[in-house]
């Protein structure tokens, strides 16, 4: 029996596929921590397991701010220097923790370095994660991989630039822990021996780049997390059935609530809309007799009654829709949404530009994807390509069985 550590990027979205591994390790009769924020608490303490909190925050606020959409690399650059900037100050106290709660082996997303920092000082093994994108490592030579870390390069240069901290604090980490710079640094463009990616390896337009420590095991999740008594599933009986979701951090979007309101109305559309917790229902127009409108839906037990999934495209939602073969049609809320573009890459579904959205067009996208052919032939392809790939059992399975190899 072995004990993990596991830090999930603090996000729910990222934290959300590692739910179900840790199911699974406690099954095999592992012992688990998860260190998270406090508001993390309930829903990983649901898994049985044990829940550690920090109070350190990934960056300020104004500094979010000031990132738009289509900043995606800016914002990982900002991530990323923001941790090692704030690493002589949460490093310390982070080690005492992981003391404390004596692991094993640390299991971390490749983007959060200060556990894989911590890992490293502690001489710890460290199982990646990468629940929402991987990139091969940098003596895979493969050219994606050297644009992106090109790119995420000159972004990091001009926040260490702006940020002269930033350097004084890898100084610090160097002088204090014998760590090197550049080893430090590599930490921003490499993965761990073990890595796991939460996608089929068919969904990664590099697939066939990423080497053996790479193990895409598909998507992660607990079905039990949205089993829901209120939501009424019986009234799901007509066809074809359409589920619209924007996920949980753009979901405040009554304009676009309006405008699916005005596509389906009226129509032989039966719909399901989630309307999340930030936007006041009282502000939507009255309800088409043809719509079931709540806050949260039972996602993974609508989705196997959808005929299509409207959705923003973020990954979790694209996989547990293409795990069930429904067809997409994406309307992607950042320029970022590297799931949206292998959407329309692989013709799974449709995409559409939010600037450009109209009801008609929403409608006659839903329908096409709903019925055209050969869109759910691939989808159905690469539903098998999903449920083959072992999921949350494959890779609590491939993690034991690295722990054991690593003693």
């Amino acid at each position: 029996m072995s004990r993990y550590l596991f830090f999930p990027f603090p996000l729910y979205s990222h934290m959300l596929p590692t739910l179900a591994v840790m199911e699974e390790l406690l099954a095999h009769g592992e012992e688990v921590t998860c260190f998270l924020p406090e508001h993390f608490r309930q829903i990983i303490e649901a898994t049985g397991a044990r829940f550690r909190a920090y109070h350190f925050d990934l960056v300020e606020q104004e500094e979010l701010q000031a990132i738009g959409p289509a900043d995606g690399d800016k914002s990982i650059a900002l991530f990323l220097s923001r941790m090692f900037r704030k690493s002589p100050e949460v490093i310390p106290p982070l080690l005492e923790s992981i003391r404390e709660e004596q692991g094993d082996c640390i299991v971390a997303e490749c983007m959060f370095l200060w556990p894989r920092i911590a890992a490293r000082i502690l001489h710890l093994p460290t199982i990646g994660l990468c629940p929402t994108y991987a990139i091969p490592g940098a003596e895979s030579g493969d050219r994606t991989h050297e644009q992106f870390k090109a790119k995420l390069y000159q972004q990091f240069k001009k926040q260490a630039t702006e940020h002269s901290p930033l350097e004084d604090g890898l100084a610090l980490l160097s002088r204090t822990y014998g760590l090197s710079i550049p080893e430090l640094r590599s930490l921003q463009g490499t993965a761990e021996p073990l890595t796991i990616v939460f996608q089929p390896r068919a969904f990664r337009p590099d697939g066939d780049t990423f080497d053996e420590r790479f193990l895409f095991v598909g998507p992660s999740f607990q079905r039990k997390r949205y089993s829901s008594t209120s939501f009424p599933l019986e009234q799901l009986n007509q066809h074809p059935l359409v589920y619209i979701s924007l996920g949980t951090n753009f979901n405040n979007q009554l304009d676009f609530y309006r405008q699916c309101f005005l596509a389906f109305s009226g129509t032989e559309w039966q719909a399901v809309l989630s309307y999340g917790t930030r936007l006041d229902p009282a502000l939507l127009p009255p309800t088409p007799s043809n719509f079931l409108l709540a806050p949260q839906v039972p996602q993974l037990e609508v989705l196997p009654r959808a005929d299509v999934f409207i959705s923003h495209g973020g990954m979790n939602s694209v996989m547990e829709s293409l795990y069930y073969g429904v067809p997409l049609v994406v309307i992607p809320q950042t320029r970022q949404e590297e799931a949206a573009h292998r959407v329309r890459e692989l013709e799974l579904g449709i995409v559409l530009d939010k600037e450009t959205l109209t009801a008609d067009r929403l409608r006659e996208a839903a329908t096409r994807a709903a019925h055209d052919p050969d869109i759910h032939a691939r989808a159905s392809t690469m539903r098998q390509a999903i449920q083959e790939a072992g999921g949350p059992k494959r890779a609590a399975e491939a993690i034991i069985q690295f722990t054991n190899g690593s003693h």
